[in-house]
């Protein structure tokens, strides 16, 4: 917040836009609940409310999402069906890779997870909505390999601990249960030790982390080619854009256009004469 020169005001705005958006998704939220009522489907469907990350907004002089602190890492994740779900919480460590497993096993509770045949690191989570508990570890991993890292960073977290490692930087744990601010680490401490030295051996056993980062830097390097091809000619742009609707973009058959063509004596696209949008090229 210092070396961006941002104000407790500036902070204030930035929170105030944030709640703003969040008001606006509850507000579409419950339209798309209205409009499940209307159609008498609302008793036959299981509604998923999550978000890919979360957002820092000033916490600890952090912005955006690049770090494995919770304002950045949790997420929403509710799941409601009032009449094929009971009303439950469950404070246990789940993952976004356990929502392919979990929505298989809910269409499907005999056969489903069977039929996923490739490789999956999730797990069905239908045992917590049921209100039963979970087979499994409640481990959940997690990595950084974004820009702004000079090496890859990772995460795992275990019950109410969460373990950061990065090859540059000193490692860090914290006691989520006792510290949800995340502002004491406990890495180094005796009183600790048997945790840190767990959670430490479950990365080393699942991140060759020298490979991840020769990984990172190729395709680092296959970005910089495509940047460079992109530098000679026209800069390509990945925003979405709405197609025109088909009534405003086809000629239909009619005394002047019998052949309903799309084009003009130049090959030019032409829209329909009575579109709003002009034409390339005017209708003969």
């Amino acid at each position: 917040v210092a070396e961006a020169a941002m104000t407790e005001e500036d902070v204030r705005v930035a929170r105030h836009a944030y709640y703003g958006a969040v008001s606006y998704i509850d507000d579409q939220l419950g339209s798309l609940i209205e409009a499940l009522q209307l159609t008498s489907l609302a008793d036959n469907t299981i509604v998923i409310f999550l978000s890919d990350h979360g957002e820092a907004l000033g916490e600890r002089g952090l912005w955006f999402k690049r770090s494995f602190f919770d304002c950045a890492l949790q997420v929403p994740l509710i799941v409601s069906s009032p009449v094929l779900l009971p009303a439950t919480r469950c404070d246990a460590n789940v993952s976004l890779v356990d929502l392919l497993p979990t929505v298989v096993d809910m269409a499907d509770p005999k056969e489903g997870l069977a039929l996923i045949e490739t490789r999956c690191d999730g797990r069905s989570l239908r045992p917590l909505l049921e209100g039963d508990g979970l087979d499994s570890s409640d481990l959940v991993f997690a990595e950084l390999t974004s820009e702004a890292m000079e090496e890859p960073a990772v995460m795992v977290m275990e019950g109410r601990y969460k373990y950061i490692h990065c090859e540059s930087d000193p490692p860090q744990l914290y006691d989520l249960a006792n510290d949800y601010k995340e502002l004491e680490n406990l890495a180094g401490r005796a009183d600790v030790a048997e945790v840190e030295t767990r959670l430490a051996a479950v990365i080393a056993a699942n991140w060759d982390l020298e490979e991840l980062k020769q990984s990172v830097m190729e395709n680092q390097r296959r970005r910089r080619t495509v940047d460079q091809a992109h530098a000679m000619g026209r800069e390509p742009f990945w925003d979405y854009n709405t197609t025109t609707p088909g009534k405003d973009q086809y000629f239909r058959p009619c005394a002047a256009n019998p052949s309903a063509s799309n084009y003009n004596s130049s090959f030019e696209v032409r829209l329909r004469p009575d579109s709003e949008i002009p034409n390339l090229r005017e209708f003969p």
